[in-house]
């Protein structure tokens, strides 16, 4: 992914955010797209990019199962931390003008996130933690915990299927 012609891994590992981010080179299962300034971006531009975000993590679970079956822990790492970097930012891309019925562009999300913010974010966060868990595990090579550690972070993302999506 990149931001600002920068690739997004770097970006992060310059920042020094995720957990036991590397330098090298991200898999091309998912592209995480970041927008340089949520808050000046008009609404159908920002629920653009949060869905090609959410349907890149859906890609990113795949492949992240592929690997682990694998072996591959460099990749299931990665991906794990590019889940949880977008989980650090995904409740940015919920600003009001985007809510159904508000924006005049079709989202799959319900007007429960705006109604229960305080739940959204928390589960956001989850997702994050259940991420970093992850690619924690990946990056110390502990194949036998990866296979529950996955299973637990596809539950956070379906917690918030449940209730605030279509």
């Amino acid at each position: 992914a990149k931001l600002l012609g920068i690739s997004f891994a770097s970006m992060a590992i310059m920042l020094g955010i995720g957990v036991g981010l590397t330098a090298s080179p991200r898999p091309a299962a998912a592209e995480l797209v970041l927008l340089p300034d949520v808050e000046r971006t008009a609404a159908p531009d920002i629920i653009a990019t949060r869905k090609n975000n959410f349907a890149n993590n859906g890609k990113a679970m795949k492949a992240i199962g592929k690997a682990r079956r694998k072996g591959d822990l460099e990749t299931v790492a990665t991906l794990a931390n590019e889940i949880a970097i977008w989980a650090e930012v995904m409740v940015d891309y919920f600003p009001p003008e985007t809510a159904p019925g508000v924006a005049r562009v079709k989202t799959d999300a319900l007007s429960t996130i705006w109604r229960n913010k305080d739940d959204f974010v928390r589960l956001a966060q989850l997702n994050g933690e259940a991420a970093r868990k992850l690619a924690s595990l990946a990056n110390a090579g502990n194949q036998d915990a990866l296979a529950l550690a996955a299973k637990e972070l596809g539950a956070t993302c379906g917690s918030c299927h449940t209730g605030y999506r279509k």
